[in-house]
């Protein structure tokens, strides 16, 4: 019998811990069937992203606005803030509906993703209880929404925009 052993992981210089590939495991826990499911974490990321405002999911016109975001994803749920902007809206159709297109990785095709949202000088009288945003399902663009007292949802149009001018902050997560 051989005492001998294999080094599973080193600490580097910096005192990180360096796993080797495959992954980190988490143990031999079932799913009550026997079967290991989602035991090893083998995706972490970090980054920035640019998106875009437009007047449709497609394209359209585009703000002038540079709207610099950060995400991170640990396996596939991916966690975003897109800090304090200032969005420009000049020479944009304003009866169409705010797209925020360019997230670093298209949605999940079973879940649509949210986020909350901050916003100043964007006229929501009326009928608006409250305001979100919601990523489309296979796609890497959403929509700030608005949930109506008849419980109707919609899509903030420019229009909503005091003078073409207004500040947002967004943050939320969705799956890939």
């Amino acid at each position: 019998m051989s005492n001998a052993r294999t080094l599973a992981n080193t600490i580097n210089s910096s005192s990180q811990i360096v796993v080797p590939s495959g992954g980190v495991n988490f143990g031999t826990g079932t799913d009550g069937t026997g079967t290991v499911t989602g035991g090893v974490l083998d995706d972490y990321e970090e980054g920035s992203f640019s998106l875009e405002l437009a007047d449709s999911p497609s394209g359209g016109n585009v703000s002038s606005t540079t709207l610099n975001g950060r995400y991170t994803k640990i396996g596939r749920q991916v966690n975003f803030v897109v800090p304090a902007f200032n969005i420009n809206t000049a020479g944009m159709n304003t009866s169409s509906v705010m797209h925020f297109r360019g997230f670093p990785f298209n949605c999940n095709s079973s879940h649509n993703g949210v986020g909350t949202v901050w916003c100043d000088n964007i006229d929501f009288s009326g009928t608006n209880s409250f305001l979100s945003f919601l990523l489309f399902v296979d796609t890497n663009y959403g929509y700030l929404y608005s949930i109506q007292d008849n419980s109707a949802d919609v899509g903030v149009t420019i229009s909503a925009i005091n003078n073409g001018v207004a500040d947002v902050v967004i943050s939320g997560f969705y799956l890939v």
